[in-house]
């Protein structure tokens, strides 16, 4: 059973690590970028009154129709996600098997890795944190932190995934590790203030914080608004609290490194969820999650994603 909570806890931001594309969606991409210097000329497929935007095709006919360059505008939000952490495969961004920065970091063997974390590569630290999960998930939590320090978002979100699921203590009677049992008990009355559910709810705020609107997909949302739910106003205005703290730490941990603390730029091209400000938790308190975005540069339009969803598509006109 413990195994099943750690495996959900590495799986379950699914839209940030998602199933490859298939194989009719890449020949379809691959025949629409072959051509040098051309593009689709004809918008994407329809679905009602939104055109639809659930794969990279879709994007890429999107995108060139309005005369942007979309190769480009995609290949940068990539780069943007994988910036803060998110390195899988990435459908709707082309990011594959083969070209996955997340997926060429499993390839290497720890001492590497060791080296690499040692030289502040975040995507090091998450490696070799997911294979500490099943092993010792106490010793994959600091390395999560040490990648969140090093500017990962995607660290953060882990954090709280891990420490909701190790908050469980129906789990306790499943492991009879007395060191697991002794840093289970260490971690409790660490938290003791809070519990490591509420710190699990507060870090989850704080990668909200930290990732903004281009991060905070559907499934992260509703994970935020169920551990909302699971806590009274004042317990809610504490988490929230403290998120606000988390997020301040993290940004004076990268910015000791000599890293940008946080970014206000957004990528070229994103999907967020319409209304958002409106969804998230902690709206209503004293620390509410702030949109440290600049979308000056911004405009947007309604779209319908490959789960059958509304969407605002951004495209912005950085510098």
């Amino acid at each position: 059973m413990l195994l099943g909570v750690l495996l959900y806890t590495i799986v379950r931001f699914s839209a940030n690590l998602p199933e490859p594309p298939t194989a009719e969606s890449i020949r379809e991409t691959t025949a629409l970028a072959a051509p040098a210097g051309t593009g689709p000329s004809q918008p994407g497929t329809m679905i009602g009154d939104l055109p639809r935007i659930g794969s990279y095709s879709e994007l890429l006919v999107f995108l060139t129709a309005r005369g942007i360059d979309g190769q480009s505008a995609i290949a940068d939000a990539a780069r943007w996600l994988q910036a803060r952490g998110f390195g899988g495969i990435n459908p709707l961004l082309g990011v594959t098997e083969e070209n996955a920065p997340g997926i060429t970091l499993q390839s290497l063997d720890d001492a590497t890795l060791q080296t690499m974390l040692e030289s502040g590569d975040f995507g090091a630290s998450q490696t070799l944190a997911s294979r500490a999960l099943f092993t010792d998930p106490f010793a994959a939590l600091d390395l999560y932190r040490t990648a969140a320090n090093q500017g990962s978002v995607y660290a953060i979100l882990q954090i709280g995934s891990l420490l909701e699921s190790l908050s469980d203590i129906s789990l306790d009677s499943f492991v009879a590790d007395p060191a697991y049992l002794r840093n289970l008990v260490k971690l409790r009355s660490r938290d003791a203030a809070q519990g490591p559910k509420s710190s699990a709810f507060s870090h989850a705020l704080a990668a909200a914080r930290d990732g903004g609107m281009p991060v905070i997909n559907n499934e992260m949302l509703k994970w935020l608004q169920r551990l909302s739910s699971e806590f009274s106003e004042s317990e809610q205005q504490s988490a929230c609290e403290r998120s606000a703290e988390l997020f301040l730490e993290i940004s004076a941990a990268r910015r000791q490194k000599g890293l940008q603390p946080l970014s206000t730029q957004p990528p070229h091209v994103f999907l967020s969820i319409p209304d958002l400000a409106k969804k998230l938790p902690c709206q209503a308190t004293s620390h509410p999650i702030m949109q440290l975005m600049n979308l000056g540069r911004c405009a947007h339009t309604q779209v319908e994603d490959n789960q059958g969803e509304r969407m605002n598509l951004y495209i912005c006109k950085n510098e």
